[in-house]
């Protein structure tokens, strides 16, 4: 929150340099995975949980934009099957870097936007691993962290209230790789599908 709060009392002056600074509040939201076994099929992933970020954008030409963002999310790793779900702690650390097209330029008070870029993204987990595990023949869930690149894609709107006061509504969709060594699909077992977190936010400048 004491980054937020600088970053966001350093706006209005990177602003007049053609640089943007905010703070954002959304949820993300995981679109998860299936394990599929002998003994069934399961769903695992991430639960969803509000995810606060900050971002830098660089406002290069008219209308193409450089930003990096990073987001904070505090969502459990868990693997399910029926009523039965095993969970822990977790939470996850995103670092992307987008280039932003916007189809109206700079001196416009509304400005949609397409956004697209990559970075990296680390699945965090303090533990500990259920005891015993709940579906030892699905999958086993690890208290081990796992890096792994992420891609990401979405679209928004800038609307200007004023002179370097700028709101920002968007959504992305961030993408990557299954978490194995946190989720670990058992002997036999294979993982189907990518891990997304549909993340709408609003951000202000």
């Amino acid at each position: 929150m004491k980054t937020i709060f600088a970053l966001l009392v350093a706006a209005a002056a990177a602003s007049a340099q053609g640089w943007e600074v905010g703070a954002a509040v959304g949820n993300g939201g995981y679109r998860n995975s299936t394990i599929t076994a002998p003994s069934g099929q399961a769903t695992a992933g991430i639960d969803n949980a509000i995810t606060p970020s900050v971002e830098v954008c660089d406002n290069m030409y008219d209308h193409v934009s450089g930003e990096f963002r990073y987001l904070y999310q505090g969502g459990q790793p868990f693997v399910s099957l029926g009523s039965v779900k095993g969970a822990m702690n977790g939470k996850s650390h995103t670092f992307v870097y987008d280039a932003l097209v916007h189809l109206r330029g700079r001196d416009r008070r509304i400005r949609p936007y397409f956004a697209v870029g990559a970075g990296i993204k680390g699945y965090m987990t303090p533990g500990p691993a259920p005891s015993p595990e709940p579906l030892p023949k699905v999958a086993a869930l690890l208290a081990k962290n796992q890096w792994t690149l992420v891609g990401s894609v979405g679209a928004g709107v800038k609307v200007k209230v004023q002179e370097h006061i700028v709101l920002r509504f968007d959504i992305r969709d961030y993408i990557t790789q299954f978490p194995k060594n946190q989720i670990a699909p058992a002997s036999g077992a294979s993982v189907s599908g990518l891990l997304q977190q549909l993340t709408p936010m609003e951000i202000g400048r």
